[in-house]
């Protein structure tokens, strides 16, 4: 009845209690007659409700995958993660950045070998939208707190050529966000070796060459708050 309710605080009110009667109702109630409607909520017109459907997201996805094995799991992937992937590219600043902050928790209940299929596409989709500059500063975030769940092999494959490129992208705002934005790609990359240092310390030279003071400031400010070990040399 709420979520078709012509009054948005209704609807909002509703959300807030998603994860709970997801809890009270159970596994069977929640897959028959809850999940069916993240669709409309996922699409609701003010953004507010949209914002706060994340959390819940995540909330249900932490019930499902504790509390049912494998036939929860298989939940999570197919009706929890595909409303991340639409929320991220929300045209509302304030969804994507709830919605960013719940996928990167999402992760980690993503088993290894479902990674790649499952968060990965997600944002390198992101990050070839040419057209979309917003799209492109919430892959530059995603790469970098993603990188960790990602491991070595993904971050080699994809994660490090995807910031190489975004460092040198041709809007000021996606190169700031990388150079803002790379201390966890640092430290897989540092790990990986010799090859995968070199290919970041390009970027970041790259962008210590821009002439705007924005830039050179994070450039400083990664030098100095770099988390990676070992000693890199510029």
């Amino acid at each position: 009845r709420y979520v078709a309710s012509s009054i948005p605080l209704q609807r909002l009110v509703y959300v807030k209690m998603l994860a709970s009667t997801a809890r009270m109702a159970g596994f069977e109630e929640t897959r028959a007659k809850l999940l069916p409607l993240l669709d409309t909520l996922a699409g609701d017109e003010k953004y507010v409700v949209r914002q706060h459907l994340s959390g819940q997201l995540l909330d249900i996805a932490l019930f499902l995958v504790h509390d049912f094995g494998d036939e929860g799991y298989a939940l999570f992937l197919d009706r929890i993660l595909p409303h991340f992937a639409c929320l991220v590219k929300d045209g509302k600043e304030e969804v994507r950045q709830a919605a960013s902050e719940a996928l990167v928790q999402s992760a980690h209940l993503v088993r290894a070998d479902d990674l790649a299929a499952h968060i990965l596409t997600v944002v390198l989709e992101l990050a070839h939208d040419d057209d979309n500059e917003d799209m492109r500063l919430t892959a530059a975030l995603l790469l970098n707190d993603l990188a960790p769940c990602f491991g070595s092999e993904l971050c080699e494959q994809f994660v490090i050529p995807e910031v190489v490129s975004l460092g040198e992208d041709p809007a000021f705002r996606v190169r700031r966000q990388v150079a803002l934005n790379m201390h966890h790609v640092c430290r897989v990359a540092h790990e990986q070796g010799a090859s995968s240092s070199h290919r970041i310390e390009g970027t970041f030279a790259r962008l210590a060459e821009v002439s705007t003071r924005g830039a050179r400031a994070a450039w400083c400010l990664r030098r100095q708050a770099r988390s990676g070990g070992g000693t890199w040399r510029y």
